[in-house]
């Protein structure tokens, strides 16, 4: 399975670093690039070790508002075939 994220701060523009917090938008794919929907994207916010989680859209698309600018980790990335 494949994460493509893209955080919109991350041009580092002066705009974006003016920023209290921002949002992680991505998709999820499988092997083949086929979209996976339903699929549970962890974060884990290394400074506070909080965790924040959001399953994909039918598009494989998920949204993560109000990050912290911070170093994260991705802890998990599951889906269920039925």
């Amino acid at each position: 399975m494949r994460l493509i994220a893209r955080a919109p701060g991350d041009s580092r523009s002066a705009a974006a670093s003016d920023r209290s917090t921002d949002t992680l938008t991505g998709t999820v794919t499988d092997e083949t690039g086929a979209i996976v929907a339903g699929a549970n994207v962890k974060v884990t916010y290394l400074a506070k070790q909080l965790e924040r989680q959001v399953t994909t859209n039918s598009d494989g698309h998920f949204i993560l508002p109000h990050l912290p600018p911070s170093r994260y980790k991705w802890t998990t990335l599951t889906f269920e075939v039925r």
